[in-house]
């Protein structure tokens, strides 16, 4: 046993994203445990309410979404279900940093960004790609110390081979998205998201990516943002859509 494995073994322990266990030496660079794995394939394998497809092969948005003709996620949210991995497992990822998690869910996305720019054409001029997301909320960052979604865009650059831009900027103001009814959601984003840099952006396939959807109203908002500056085309993504 090398000082690399002996760390690995008895120091450096990593926990599993569902359920929060110990993970054995041998899972240590996985998500999750054999149980939670099993869980979070079975909601990936979900059937869409409205297209019937299974959720990672569905398009379909929020009716507040607009701008984009289609939302990839890895799988729907449910709140009431809080125990399920799935759900821990995004928990997890608001309320600490962890780079092994951020590097899976960015692997888990990758089939379909991959899927979405060769559809749009640009499979062979990544160059004229950008990957941006939507900023967390001022009071969530200074409480946790990270933003989620940059985590997971960092991840999803080094995977893909694709810039990651902070594209977009939020202003001081404005309630958490969860603690507001779906109206509201849309008024509370009113003039809370600007476009840091439109060089950045023009002319350019965004990638914009989310951790939950829910009735789409910051996306939308972002959305309608980056066509101003100038998007040649904008492709939607999150984790989970509510």
């Amino acid at each position: 046993m090398d000082r690399k494995e002996f760390l690995e073994r008895f120091i450096f322990v990593r926990k599993c994203g569902g359920c929060g266990e110990i993970l054995p030496y041998e899972r240590s660079r996985q998500a999750f445990c054999s149980d939670c794995e099993r869980a979070w394939l079975v909601a990936k394998a979900e059937n869409c309410s409205e297209c019937l497809r299974v959720v990672t092969e569905c398009t379909c948005t929020p009716k507040g979404l607009r701008g984009v003709f289609s939302l990839r996620k890895l799988i729907f949210y449910h709140p009431k279900k809080v125990k399920e991995p799935q759900n821990q497992m995004i928990y997890r990822i608001k309320h600490r940093p962890n780079k092994r998690i951020s590097e899976f869910v960015a692997s888990e996305l990758s089939a379909a960004v991959e899927e979405e720019i060769c559809a749009c054409g640009f499979s062979e001029r990544r160059q004229d790609v950008v990957i941006v997301n939507l900023p967390r909320g001022r009071r969530a960052k200074t409480l946790y110390g990270f933003d989620q979604s940059a985590l997971i865009c960092r991840a999803l650059s080094e995977k893909t081979g694709i810039a990651y831009v902070e594209a977009i900027g939020r202003r001081r103001g404005g309630r958490e998205q969860k603690t507001l009814t779906g109206a509201r959601r849309f008024v509370n984003v009113k003039g809370l998201f600007y476009v840091r840099d439109e060089r950045a952006i023009a002319g350019k396939c965004i990638l914009l990516v989310d951790d939950i959807v829910t009735t789409g109203a910051s996306m939308s908002g972002c959305v309608k943002l980056l066509a101003q500056a100038g998007a040649k085309e904008i492709l939607a993504f999150c984790i989970a859509q509510d």
